[in-house]
């Protein structure tokens, strides 16, 4: 019979809708991760130890999905007691019951099988050269031989360095001193030097105070000498006048 309510009928189709939607999403999730898992656990699997862990650990996060989903599912079966009544409940919380049980199932296989690959002897291949948690305990410790003769190694490069900076800073120090001491032997130079110039030019003055006293003395000689010989002439030229 037509319902007296479209608006509430609507309301359930959209709820019946989205609980089917959910129901096939958990289904097909719990599905696929189970495929996964029967590849990761074969005796013959190709995948290294390394890359069965990073695939559990993958699993392990879509069951983790799986599982929300299935909450989401329980809140919807919620409204479908209250839209459809208690035969479409009993339908879905059924289902719901072994969405739960799978859930559960496939994340205990998952757990226990991410426990089986860690505890499982490590073979040549699944060591990383990069990753020292793939190493046994005999690889750690020759690692840490090598690690600990290239130390020494470095710390002997260091400390030969050390030596030739000190060496190299004793021979610069040296050079440094003998500068400073041509340094101060050349100031030593440039002193006398200005003080025999000094004395130098003392004595161009007294010589060119003397040369000055000398010129006048040469001047009033030569002027008295000149004097006498005009007189000379002259008494010689009235003498001999007739």
């Amino acid at each position: 019979p037509p319902c007296a309510l479209p608006t509430r009928c609507r309301g359930g189709r959209r709820k019946m809708e989205e609980i089917e939607h959910l129901d096939q999403e958990i289904r097909k999730a719990c599905k696929q991760i189970e495929k996964e898992m029967d590849e990761v656990s074969k005796p013959k699997s190709k995948l290294s130890r390394r890359q069965k862990e990073d695939k559990v650990s993958e699993l392990l996060a879509n069951a983790a999905r799986a599982k929300d989903s299935y909450s989401s599912f329980r809140v919807e079966l919620r409204e479908i007691l209250k839209e459809k009544g208690m035969v479409s409940y009993t339908e879905w919380e059924k289902k719901g019951h072994e969405h739960h049980r799978k859930i559960y199932k496939i994340q205990q296989e998952l757990e226990s099988l991410q426990k089986q690959i860690q505890n499982a002897p490590k073979d040549a291949g699944d060591r990383d050269a990069k990753d020292i948690n793939t190493w046994e305990a005999k690889e750690i410790i020759e690692e840490g031989k090598k690690v600990q003769n290239e130390s020494a190694k470095a710390l002997s490069r260091s400390q030969k360095l050390m030596e030739e900076s000190e060496t190299i800073a004793k021979d610069t120090n040296l050079a440094l001193k003998n500068h400073t001491e041509q340094m101060k032997a050349t100031n030593a130079d440039i002193t006398e030097v200005s003080e025999d110039l000094r004395r130098a030019n003392q004595v161009l003055r007294q010589i060119s105070r003397r040369i000055a006293r000398y010129k006048d003395f040469v001047i009033r000689a030569l002027q008295r000498m000149l004097s006498t010989l005009c007189l000379i002439s002259l008494v010689a030229f009235f003498n001999g006048y007739p």
